[in-house]
């Protein structure tokens, strides 16, 4: 179907980033011998990055993000015309009904998804985030997997979002190992990595506010949701094996 078209297409291709990372740097070797200071877009230094061999995954971290903000553009016109083809209701309506999101606050699905469709981004992304992480951790429960900590109190504590993504990130890649993507270092990029567009984080620490203005964090978010939104039960007796990602 169209939506899960839109997911698979606009997933990043690991093996294009690494091959444009090992492009540009034999095209230019003294950008990459050198150390390099990464600057948050409020001027705070954020890392750095010392030669590429030494520090190989944090410079694709690092270009798989410039690789997001590039492909960015052709995700906008995508999310376009998937407008013009399925109305506002009928995408809520497919989040309702979705395995993740269907225990979810139904007026707040539907407030975040007519805030995203009437271009009103900054409301759109600050209420896809908590859905998002919410239904990760609906994910992570349904499976069998670990979502609470005990803490110092006597009581439990929800793990956050990137512990679920570090500690979980086997159930994501089992739920959606169809597509053929490392799916929790996509969603770290996209909201948790400091060297990724860390929009969760930004988002719940008043970092990067005028990020949020933009369409491309909202349309990035909504993919992510998208993602989230095709998994479905295969079997009444769930566990990590019988979940699947609906291509």
């Amino acid at each position: 179907n169209i939506l899960s078209r839109i997911v698979v297409n606009f997933l990043p291709k690991q093996k294009n980033i690494e091959n444009k990372l090992k492009e540009i740097s034999n095209n230019h070797p003294l950008q990459y011998l050198c150390t390099t200071q990464i600057i948050s877009e409020d001027g705070m230094p954020i890392a750095k990055l010392s030669s590429l061999n030494d520090d190989y995954d944090n410079h694709f971290q690092n270009y798989a993000t410039k690789y997001l903000q590039f492909n960015s553009f052709f995700l906008s016109l995508t999310i376009d015309e998937l407008k013009k083809q399925f109305s506002k209701e009928k995408i809520i309506e497919c989040f309702q009904k979705s395995l993740l999101f269907q225990n979810e606050n139904k007026e707040y699905i539907q407030y975040a998804m007519s805030s995203y469709w009437e271009s009103e981004y900054i409301v759109s992304s600050h209420l896809f985030i908590p859905l998002i992480e919410n239904a990760v951790r609906e994910l992570v429960r349904i499976c069998g997997g670990i979502i609470l900590k005990p803490n110092d109190m006597g009581g439990y504590d929800m793990l956050s979002l990137n512990m679920l993504l570090k500690g979980q990130a086997d159930i994501l890649k089992t739920v959606f190992s169809k597509l053929g993507h490392d799916i929790p270092f996509y969603f770290r990029l996209v909201l948790t990595e400091k060297l990724g567009m860390n929009l969760r984080n930004n988002f719940a620490h008043g970092l990067e506010k005028k990020t949020f203005f933009s369409r491309e964090a909202s349309d990035r978010l909504f993919h992510i949701l998208l993602c989230l939104s095709l998994v479905k039960e295969k079997s009444k007796n769930i566990n990590s094996k019988r979940m699947n990602f609906d291509k």
